[in-house]
């Protein structure tokens, strides 16, 4: 069984720039955990809330993965 390593929620206001970061952490082995989380600011009914929780597991060679 896979043992995750770290966890951790990309968010922010402007969807291209949370995409641009998931896409960055994707690249450097992380991994999407469930779907993106859309939601109105309770403090400005115009802003949009968006957050993506993403995972990184150990390494296969790790041996706290063993």
């Amino acid at each position: 069984m896979k043992k995750i390593e770290k966890y951790v929620i990309v968010s922010g206001t402007v969807a291209t720039e949370v995409s641009a970061a998931v896409n960055k952490l994707i690249q450097e082995g992380w991994c999407l955990n469930g779907g993106i989380s859309i939601s109105q600011s309770s403090t400005n009914a115009n802003v949009m809330m968006f957050a993506q929780s993403m995972i990184r597991y150990k390494e296969d060679g790790d041996k706290a993965n063993t």
